[in-house]
C-alpha cells in the first residue's frame, strides 16, 4: 500500500515546486487563447514531471486506508504521492470554492457542510500531491477526477441525511462527500494549486509515524503533532 507514498522531501522540493507553479502559470498565460488540447500538448513538451492533487476531507479519515488502496490501483510507479497536512480545512475550502458562491444555494450547502463536518469530524484534512512522469497531462487530471467519483460512489453514505437550520429558519440537508479534486482542466488545477501554495500547504509532508497513527485510529487529529497545533 505504501509503494507510491513519500514521507520526506528533498531539501529543495518546495523551491522546485514553486518554480514549477510559476513556469506553469506563465505558460498558460502565454497560450490562454489556445485550444485546451494545444495547451495540454505544450505542458507535455515542457514538463517532464507533472503534478495533480486531491484533498481528503475530515470525514474521509474513516476511509483513509481504503482510499490509499484505490490510489495504488489508479497510479503506478514512477508516480509518487506526498501527503501534506491541512490545519484549517474550512478556511482553505472557502477560498477553493469561492468562485461558486455567486449561487446562494451553493453557499447555503457549503455552510451546512462545513458546520456538519467540523462538528462531527474536526477541521483537519490531508492534501495528496501526485508527482508523475507521463506524456499526457489531461489524462492524469481525468484519472484523478475518476478517482474522486469512484471514492464518492463507494463510500458516501447515501441513506443518511443531516439537516442544518439556516438563519431564515429554513432547513437544508448536508452531504458528506469525503474527497475533493479539481475538474479535469489545467487552468482550474493551476488556480487551485496556486491557492494551496499561498496557504503554504506543500511545506512539510506527513511522516510515517503520523501516517501509521491515522491508519490505526482513523482520525486526522494526529496532524496536530506535525502542525504543532496545541
Amino acid at each position: 500500500m505504501k509503494k507510491l507514498l513519500k514521507f520526506s522531501c528533498n531539501p529543495d522540493f518546495y523551491q522546485n515546486f514553486e518554480l514549477y507553479i510559476n513556469q506553469a502559470n506563465k505558460l498558460f498565460d502565454n497560450c490562454s487563447n489556445s485550444k485546451s488540447k494545444t495547451i495540454s500538448n505544450k505542458f507535455d513538451s515542457l514538463f517532464k514531471k507533472k503534478y495533480a492533487y486531491f484533498m481528503i476531507k475530515p470525514d474521509g479519515a474513516r476511509y483513509f486506508y481504503e482510499i490509499l488502496q484505490l490510489l495504488n490501483s489508479f497510479f503506478i510507479q514512477p508516480a509518487c504521492i506526498y501527503l501534506f497536512p491541512v490545519k484549517n480545512w474550512e478556511n482553505l475550502s472557502k477560498v477553493l470554492y469561492s468562485n461558486h458562491f455567486q449561487s446562494q444555494n451553493f453557499k447555503n450547502n457549503f455552510q451546512a457542510n462545513c458546520i456538519t463536518t467540523t462538528t462531527l469530524f474536526g477541521n483537519y484534512s490531508i492534501i495528496g500531491l501526485i508527482e508523475i512522469e507521463t506524456q499526457n497531462y489531461t489524462q492524469i487530471l481525468e484519472k484523478v477526477y475518476l478517482l474522486k467519483t469512484t471514492i464518492r460512489e463507494k463510500f458516501m453514505a447515501k441513506d443518511i441525511s443531516i439537516f442544518y437550520r439556516l438563519d431564515d429558519n429554513t432547513s437544508i440537508s448536508s452531504i458528506l462527500n469525503i474527497i475533493h479534486c479539481p475538474d479535469p482542466n489545467i487552468r482550474i488545477l493551476l488556480d487551485e494549486m496556486n491557492i494551496l501554495n499561498e496557504f503554504r500547504i506543500f511545506y512539510e509532508p506527513i511522516n510515517s509515524e503520523i501516517f501509521n497513527k491515522i491508519l490505526r485510529y482513523q482520525s486526522f487529529s494526529f496532524l496536530k503533532d506535525i502542525l504543532n497545533d496545541y
